[in-house]
């Protein structure tokens, strides 16, 4: 009987070991294998909501330079009483609020959404557009791209430093921990990048960099400069995390401004040429459009006579209603776009 006891006690105590062993087996195993998994800092929280009062589940935003808000639904110019169908442009990074109504327009292969603008305006979009339920972020360091989450499917492409894109909704939840799905501008660069530090939701740095990106835009070097040192000068981006990036881009606009020769007839003469690179505006309004074209879709803002522009490009000579004159791309305040000539001092007289 004593025998048999004992047996039984040494089974069960070598069962004990065995189990141990294989539990502290497995455990070593699992801190080896999270070990070697590479390591990066990953985002502590996303904004609970956006600084506007949108509430994101209502919200969707505009990923195109221009989207044009309708009366009615569909790309028709009139609407059924004969009133203009377009409202006004909505620009890239603008929010809207939905309000739950969509159309399919099967002629024409679009869905259109139901929207109102922060300033009460209401009308139809094109869902394409848009990308639902996102936040706005600036990137603040260079950063690859995957076309899925996961690292087999690397992009050539990257963000740089500086883009504005929009963080999408369905990458917020656990499923997706170690990931953001993200879209830039035309959703030219759609995909998923790892959830590290290399953004900022801070309504101040999107803002830098919007600011940063029409600077850029300037053909002319002079106006360029102004701009950047703006930016530089302006005390709501004294924390943010871009200021290096402009700080970089003046010095290379600064190292092109610099004379070739310290003759002060060439300054002179430079000057000259600077003040005769304006026009006026003659007309009681002129439109400015996004291109050279007097679609009404790409219309930005009017001027009021008296107003004057930088000329930043000359186009070409196109008629517009009974006037046959030259395009010019202009820049006003923080306005740029083309406008025809027949509305300025540079008016050709035929």
């Amino acid at each position: 009987m004593l025998k048999t006891s004992v047996s039984v006690f040494w089974r069960v105590f070598a069962t004990g070991v065995a189990l141990l062993l294989v539990t502290g087996g497995w455990y070593a195993c699992s801190v080896n294998s999270q070990a070697e998994t590479p390591k990066f800092e990953p985002l502590t929280e996303l904004p609970s909501q956006e600084p506007d009062g949108i509430s994101r589940d209502q919200a969707a935003t505009c990923v195109w330079p221009f989207a044009g808000l309708r009366q009615e639904p569909g790309i028709h110019e009139k609407t059924k009483d004969g009133e203009n169908n377009y409202i006004i442009p909505i620009v890239y990074g603008e929010r809207v609020e939905l309000l739950d109504e969509t159309v399919e327009i099967e002629k024409e292969n679009r869905t259109y959404m139901k929207v109102r603008l922060k300033d009460g305006e209401i009308g139809w979009v094109h869902e394409y557009l848009f990308e639902r339920y996102a936040i706005l972020a600036a990137i603040t360091n260079e950063v690859e791209i995957y076309r899925r989450p996961d690292l087999m499917t690397l992009r050539e492409d990257k963000l740089e430093k500086g883009e504005i894109i929009v963080v999408i909704e369905d990458s917020m939840s656990l499923t997706y921990k170690d990931w953001l799905h993200v879209s830039n501008r035309e959703k030219k660069k759609k995909g998923w990048i790892r959830r590290a530090n290399v953004l900022s939701f801070s309504q101040d740095d999107v803002q830098l960099a919007l600011r940063y990106h029409i600077a850029k835009q300037a053909k002319d070097l002079d106006v360029k400069k102004t701009r950047l040192e703006e930016i530089l000068s302006d005390e709501s981006f004294k924390e943010s995390q871009l200021l290096d990036m402009v700080q970089e881009e003046l010095k290379t606009v600064d190292d092109q401004l610099l004379p070739k020769s310290s003759s002060r007839e060439q300054s002179a003469s430079h000057a000259r040429q600077a003040m005769q690179n304006h026009l006026q505006i003659t007309e009681a309004s002129a439109p400015v459009y996004h291109s050279p074209d007097s679609n009404s879709e790409s219309k930005i803002t009017e001027l009021k006579a008296g107003d004057v522009c930088v000329v930043l490009e000359v186009g070409d000579k196109v008629q517009v209603g009974r006037n046959n004159d030259y395009w010019y791309k202009v820049q006003h305040e923080e306005n740029e776009g083309w406008i025809h000539g027949s509305y300025t001092s540079r008016k050709t007289v035929d």
